[in-house]
């Protein structure tokens, strides 16, 4: 089937659902629905093909008694089953608008039995027949569509006396990555077909549940390779290098032991030396400082090759991305350690870098190197739900004492009479340094380029509080717009041209209640010390969880 972008139905999946042939995550439309009998039967539709025996779980059935899925809804499919020549719909998300009619011509399916040529087009990858990664399991049928993120050398192996080879692989595509493994004579046949970073299909090899103790990763599954499997290479680049999932380094502190991370900062690189194991063997290693924007340094050790790798490939001051690091302690401070496992990126393509590289433009060379000594602190703040005046007990933020919390507290006042609320920042979205004004353009000193016009960026400062406290806090533009609702040049306008609606703006975000993560830190300027506080992200009330978090709490005061 062709995809249709239009409408965004994933077209000709229904014949693959049914045959259990990829288990894919595919958008459908409604086309009936019957709730007179005791279990609510649907109507569904690819856009090419309908279905009309569809029983829905009582965890879908919700969206029917709320009216948010109705007649001519589409609706992401991610898990379900057969049984009996019934499909059972067991979990769906992203509802869309209605649309006022069926979409396409659909032709009805009588049994499951039907075959077809073509695989269907998948929703994700936009590739026909392409199972996305995420949806890889020990039972289904697969075609995969992804780039060699890491290759390793042929390498072997004795077993019961004989020689044999292998290789591995870390494959990723659009939704996450897998460890590949080939062994014997498949992976003398496989290993010419891969290079490092190129994109290939890949048909039929077996999928596994992982063996932890052969790795570090976090991954469920695990890939073997085997004589029936084909590979042909894509002409394609449309695929990431890595499958990144940052975490803020501020909270390592407060994950186990043996946790396997993803991390992204800027690094200041030491010197290689070399130590003796208790196996009486050298090993040599190398310490690295890395920091992201959240201002709270750790240490990172690389061992022997890749120390040697690293300090020969990346200088101080590079952001750099790292796949695959293990959380240690020593002397009760955390610390990273990169393991066989682990990989690292320059500079990678992702928002998180970008952020990072905005946030190092924002500092000088000064203030980055006091950060980056700061290594040795402990942190006390969590990302643990705190009421605010226990953020002032705890003197979270004080002498070195700094770190992120999560708050429920309500905007009792944004301030914007006569206040700065947003600056003239440089467009490129790597920059974002204030710029200056001059004959013919806009000039940013950080790219040393002009442009012909700028962008408006928040910079908030208001008070939040919550039943123990108030508390004053800046936000900055990504946070500012989710509070406003509107980015800044719209503030902008309404403040120069209409001043009721420039205050109906703030009037408006005052006194609701948010979810904010908010990071504390102590600050000197002009000789005064004081905590200041920044909103990192903020979320809408979640009452559920809220509910289950409090009464965690009071269940350990029982």
């Amino acid at each position: 089937g062709i995809f249709n972008k239009m409408e965004g139905l994933s077209t000709g999946s229904l014949v693959w659902i049914l045959n259990g042939q990829c288990a894919g995550k595919y958008t459908l439309q409604v086309l009936d629905i019957n709730d007179t009998g005791p279990k609510t039967v649907i109507t569904i539709s690819d856009g090419e093909y309908y279905f009309t025996d569809c029983i829905l779980t009582q965890n879908v059935n919700r969206f029917i008694e709320t009216n948010t899925l109705q007649i001519y809804s589409s609706f992401l499919l991610k898990n379900y089953h057969t049984v009996n020549q019934k499909l059972i719909l067991t979990e769906i998300a992203t509802i869309r608008g209605n649309h006022n009619s069926k979409i396409g011509n659909p032709q009805k399916i009588d049994t499951m039995a039907t075959t077809r040529d073509t695989k269907p087009t998948n929703s994700m990858t936009g590739d026909s027949g392409i199972c996305p990664i995420s949806a890889l399991t020990p039972y289904n049928k697969w075609t995969i569509k992804v780039r060699v993120a890491f290759k390793s050398e042929l390498n072997s192996y004795q077993r019961d006396g004989k020689k044999n080879d292998i290789f591995k692989m870390d494959l990723v595509d659009n939704s996450g990555d897998i460890r590949c493994t080939v062994y014997k004579d498949d992976a003398v046949r496989l290993y010419s077909q891969f290079e490092e970073g190129g994109v290939y299909y890949i048909s039929r090899g077996s999928v596994k549940s992982i063996q932890k103790r052969y790795t570090s990763s976090n991954l469920k599954y695990e890939m073997v390779l085997n004589s029936s499997t084909t590979v042909e290479a894509s002409p394609d680049d449309d695929l990431p290098y890595a499958a990144w999932n940052f975490t803020y380094l501020d909270r390592v502190h407060a994950l186990p032991k043996d946790e396997v991370i993803d991390a992204v900062g800027i690094v200041e690189v030491g010197e290689v030396s070399t130590i003796n194991t208790r196996a009486g063997k050298q090993l040599d290693k190398l310490e690295i400082t890395l920091v992201d924007d959240s201002e709270a340094p750790i240490e990172l050790t690389l061992w022997g090759q890749n120390a040697h790798k690293f300090k020969d490939s990346v200088s101080s001051q590079t952001i750099v991305g790292f796949k695959n690091l293990k959380v240690g302690e020593f002397m009760n401070k955390k610390q990273l350690s990169a393991g066989f496992d682990t990989r690292w990126e320059i500079n990678p393509d992702v928002k998180k870098a970008k952020e990072i590289e905005a946030w190092v433009a924002s500092k000088d060379s000064g203030e980055l190197k006091t950060i980056s000594q700061k290594v040795s602190y402990t942190s006390s703040g969590s990302t643990a739900f705190k009421n605010l005046q226990t953020v002032y007990d705890e003197e979270l933020g004080r002498n070195g004492n700094y770190g992120s919390f999560w708050c429920n507290a309500s905007i009792t006042n944004i301030k914007h009479e006569g206040a700065t609320l947003m600056y003239q920042a440089c467009p490129s979205s790597t920059c974002q340094k204030k710029v200056e004004e001059q004959s013919g353009g806009f000039y940013c000193p950080k790219c040393d380029q002009t442009y012909p016009d700028f962008e408006y960026r928040y910079l908030l400062g208001m008070f939040i509080a919550d039943h123990t406290a108030s508390m004053f806090v800046s936000a900055f533009n990504d946070q500012g717009k989710i509070i406003l609702g509107v980015p800044a040049e719209v503030v902008n306008e309404s403040q120069k041209n209409d001043d009721i609606r420039f205050k109906r703006h703030f009037l408006e975000a005052s006194f609701k209640t948010w979810n904010f993560r908010i990071f504390a830190k102590e600050d000197t300027y002009d000789g005064n010390t004081r905590v200041k506080y920044r909103i990192d992200e903020v979320k809408p009330l979640n009452l559920v969880q809220d509910s289950n978090r409090l009464i965690e709490e009071i269940n350990k005061l029982m």
